[in-house]
């Protein structure tokens, strides 16, 4: 639920600076849907999500595939 909650408030709101650092919280929760759910959103919003590359690199190493 909490990726579609930010999702909405990225595209309702337009506003990436609020939505960002909840769809990066969303990368430390301990579901991987929502860690997949997390990393599609940020590929949604382009280059402003390069701010989540050193979490999504060690997502890589990750024990679920």
């Amino acid at each position: 639920m909490r990726p579609a909650a930010v999702a909405a408030l990225w595209t309702v709101g337009g506003d990436l600076t609020e939505a960002m650092p909840r769809l990066l919280g969303l990368l430390d929760d301990d579901i991987t849907f929502a860690i997949s759910d997390a990393a599609d959103l940020l590929a949604e919003t382009g280059p402003p999500a390069s701010v989540s590359l050193p979490r999504l690199r060690d997502l890589l190493t990750h024990d679920y595939e």
